[in-house]
């Protein structure tokens, strides 16, 4: 006896099977990906193509404008123009994607021209990416987005009896295959037993939602459409086979699942063991220096710090004893001897031996120096703590991207990524001995990006600046914490970033951003952590008035670089020592 309904449904689902493929399925498509690098005031790159077809156009472009002006930007394909998105900001990195006017594409040569406007020295720097295709994969199984003008394109180029002659032999196709998988996949335990055949249509119809409901049309090569129809089929089929044998079920999974544990204990255990590069860690020490590296004219000691050797217990002779904390500020880029902190303890050393211990790391922040305070600087048993706080980086901190929370997910991206990669030999780069005060940290493009991307904790009334203000003075309120129960003192110093000292910097940064100077407040991170941490009861010694004092006379910061020069590291060596005498003098006084 036929089943009318089982048939009903067969055919109605077979229905939906083939209309989806006749909508969705492109056998003939290819892939284009075409890359260009385009740089200067006016460049332009060369592509051919097999035939003509929409594109798209998507880019990364950092536009460099030493004025104030925002300068307008010319893009264009074979001398029609293109609709970019303006500038938003100068030495900020834009992307986008954008569609190529299909009138402008050419079969065969086609130039793609981009020129920056404006003053003489204005540039550009565009990462280009011409494709036909937005997403997703365009190799195996081949699914790819495209514009809808793309499909618009394929039918026009289709003769109507083609695509009539097309769509039947879909129809009498994906019935005849509903048929048979409705006839091997009946479930073992569902209540409706018709679930495993109306499955076979949910992923393509989710395909032509997403089609409908956008600008942009999914493709799919024929093995792609399969994989996309049978996925949904076989999650049932293996729901009731679930069902049906749960004893089975565990026995099978959980041999995987324990598999996947020991695994991730075992990569953790090795990590903790040896540390690898690779895995995420919130030790300090993943930035710390080489035990031994060339610095200039001295060395890192054997921990990792720019500082001589310290033994852990006190000389007899130091009459007070200073632990610094910070990150490539205290580590600084001057010679060890000219670094602020030793400066401090020179100064503070004139009457009574003092040593200020240096414990900066680069590229740590106010968490890592509450754990190099708590895993070693408390050792040294000082007499003050010295939390040296960067404005222009210490109020972000980083946090574990998804795939970090799991070493083995880590690992076997990283695997990943090295087989995607081609082999390159990379040699070390030479230290140089000679400490230059006149030479550049990177260029001058490159600073400015540095300068504006850390802009935002200038702007007036911002949540995000409100947020990072809370967290520093956290981590500084458990610092004191650990200080006061070991009876030291702590004493914060705020170094300022060079476009609160610059104000040349200051107008080329605001010009960049396009607000308004009343939109910044440049004393702003200051004001806001010495009002946060005097709540603590944790006094603050801001280098802000003295710096922009000692600024009128002469250059602090090291050109292109973030950091102090040799004279920013004598101003403020001399106001930190100038801060400590008295506390110094007092705690010499005590029996």
């Amino acid at each position: 006896m036929v089943n009318r309904r089982a048939l009903t449904m067969t055919l109605v689902t077979g229905l939906l099977i083939a209309g989806s493929a006749f909508v969705l399925v492109n056998e003939a498509f290819q892939p284009v990906s075409l890359r260009f690098r385009l740089s200067g005031r006016d460049a332009s790159a060369t592509f051919r193509l097999d035939e003509r077809e929409p594109l798209f156009l998507e880019y990364e472009l950092i536009v460099r404008a030493p004025g104030r002006e925002r300068p307008a930007m010319t893009v264009a394909l074979n001398d029609l123009p293109v609709q970019v998105p303006a500038v938003a900001s100068t030495y900020l990195t834009q992307r986008a994607r954008v569609r190529l006017p299909l009138d402008a594409i050419r079969q065969r040569t086609n130039v793609l021209r981009v020129r920056v406007g404006g003053d003489d020295a204005n540039t550009f720097d565009m990462h280009a990416r011409i494709q036909n295709y937005s997403g997703i994969a365009p190799d195996f199984p081949r699914a790819a987005v495209v514009g809808d003008d793309a499909v618009v394109h394929r039918f026009t180029a289709t003769s109507m009896a083609a695509r009539v002659a097309r769509l039947g032999l879909l129809i009498g196709l994906c019935t005849a295959i509903v048929w048979l998988l409705g006839r091997i996949g009946r479930p073992l335990a569902m209540r409706w037993p018709e679930a495993h055949v109306v499955a076979v249509a949910v992923g393509p119809i989710a395909a032509i939602a997403y089609s409908a409901g956008r600008p942009l049309h999914l493709w799919l090569s024929p093995e792609a459409f399969v994989v996309l129809a049978l996925v949904p089929w076989l999650f049932v089929q293996l729901a009731a086979w679930v069902i049906a044998h749960r004893a089975t079920a565990v026995a099978v999974v959980a041999p995987v699942v324990v598999t996947l544990v020991v695994l991730e204990a075992a990569l953790r255990f090795i990590n903790y063991v040896t540390p690898i590069y690779v895995f995420y860690s919130d030790s300090a020490a993943r930035f710390r220096g080489q035990p031994g590296a060339r610095h200039y004219d001295a060395t890192f000691n054997s921990r990792g710090f720019n500082d001589r050797e310290r033994a852990v217990a006190r000389p007899g002779h130091v009459s007070y004893r200073v632990v610094a904390l910070g990150d490539s500020f205290v580590v600084g880029v001057v010679p060890q001897r000219e670094n602020f902190l030793s400066r401090v303890e020179a100064q503070l050393s004139t009457r009574a031996p003092v040593e200020v211990i240096n414990m900066g790391v680069a590229g740590t922040d106010p968490q890592d120096y509450l754990s190099v305070l708590a895993d070693e600087g408390l050792a040294y048993r000082p007499d003050l703590v010295l939390v040296n706080l960067f404005i222009g980086n210490d109020l972000e901190g980083r946090q574990p991207r998804w795939h970090e929370r799991s070493y083995l997910a880590t690992l076997a991206r990283a695997l990943w990524r090295i087989g995607q990669q081609p082999a390159t030999l990379t040699q070390p780069a030479g230290e140089g001995s000679v400490y230059d005060d006149n030479a550049a940290g990177m260029s001058l493009d490159a600073f400015m990006e540095v300068q504006v991307d850390r802009s935002w904790i200038y702007e007036r009334d911002s949540a995000r600046v409100s947020a990072g203000v809370a967290r520093t003075a956290g981590f500084v309120r458990q610092m004191r914490d650990l200080t006061r129960g070991s009876g030291a003192d702590v004493l914060v110093t705020l170094m300022p970033d060079e476009s609160q000292i610059d104000s040349g910097l200051r107008d080329r940064v605001s010009a960049a951003r396009e607000l308004f100077p009343e939109q910044f407040d440049w004393k702003q991170p200051n004001q806001l952590l010495t009002e946060a941490l005097a709540a603590e009861q944790i006094e603050v010694l801001d280098l802000l008035p003295a710096m922009l004092e000692a600024a009128r006379k002469e250059r602090l910061y090291k050109p292109a670089d973030t950091h102090w020069n040799l004279a920013g590291n004598r101003v403020a060596a001399e106001a930190i020592a100038n801060a400590l005498a008295n506390r110094v003098a007092r705690h010499s006084r005590r029996p």
